[in-house]
Order: structure tokens, then sequence, then C-alpha cells
């Protein structure tokens, strides 16, 4: 292959190494118009930040109106619902929302370091999804629905 050339790209803070090869002899197309990486692929881990960031802050609310609506008891977590005893419902969530999302957000950004990591925490946001946010919202649907 003749010239074949290496791109870096910056791309938040990561770089993406690209490899452009100039087909013009082979097939005609110049190197400026090969196609470039998806936009899944660019943007992967900072779709999936999104992802969880967006499942927690559901999950927040959905649980503050459940407290409201069935409440202490209807909170699967002990130590949450202990907590939501001592310091009331709304700060008890917000403290444990706020620290899940800075979890999520440094596991997120170094997850370039580990090549398991994107899909762990891909598996975990379909986890909490279906444990977490459906059961929530279908508890609370059939009630206002009822």
């Amino acid at each position: 292959m003749s010239n074949a050339a290496l791109k870096i790209d910056r791309v938040e803070g990561e770089q993406h190494s690209h490899l452009y090869v100039a087909c013009t002899e082979t097939c005609g197309y110049p190197s400026s118009t090969l196609p470039r990486a998806d936009f899944w692929t660019a943007n992967r881990m900072s779709i999936l930040t999104a992802i969880l960031i967006v499942l927690q802050i559901l999950d927040g609310v959905l649980t503050c109106t459940g407290m409201y609506t069935f409440g202490l008891h209807a909170e699967a977590n002990p130590v949450l619902r202990g907590l939501m005893g001592v310091v009331g419902i709304v700060p008890a969530v917000a403290t444990t929302k706020l620290l899940c999302m800075a979890v999520i957000y440094t596991l997120c950004a170094q997850a370039h370091r580990i090549s398991w990591l994107p899909s762990a925490l891909a598996g975990v946001g379909c986890v909490y999804a279906v444990a977490a946010v459906l059961p929530w919202s279908w508890l609370l649907l059939t009630e206002y629905l009822a």
C-alpha cells in the first residue's frame, strides 16, 4: 500500500488514531473521502456516561415519588431507607444519586485505560434500568392508573 498516513485525532482528551490510506492508484478515492469512524465509535463513552447519568436521575425522581406515594417501607435498600428516616427523603436520595453520578463520571473517564470497563458499565446500565427504573415506573404507573 502506497501513500499510507497515520492521523491522530483528539476526542475529549483521548487520542484516537485512524489510518487513512490514499488509494488513488487502486480504487480512485483520495484519502480525504474515505469514511471516518461512525458517531457511536467516536463518542461511545460520552453517550454511555449520559445514559447512566439519566438513569440515576430517573431513579432518583421515581424513588422520591415512590416514597411519598407508598411510604418508606417501599424502599428495598435498607441503608437508603435508614438514611431517609434520619435526613429526609429528598436529601437522602439527592446525596446518594450525586455520589453515584460522581462514581459513574470517574469510571467513564477512566474507561479508556481498562479494556473491559466500557462493557461492564454498559451491562450495569442495563441491569440498573431493569432492576431499578422499570420496577418503580411499573409500580407508580399502576398506582396512578388504578
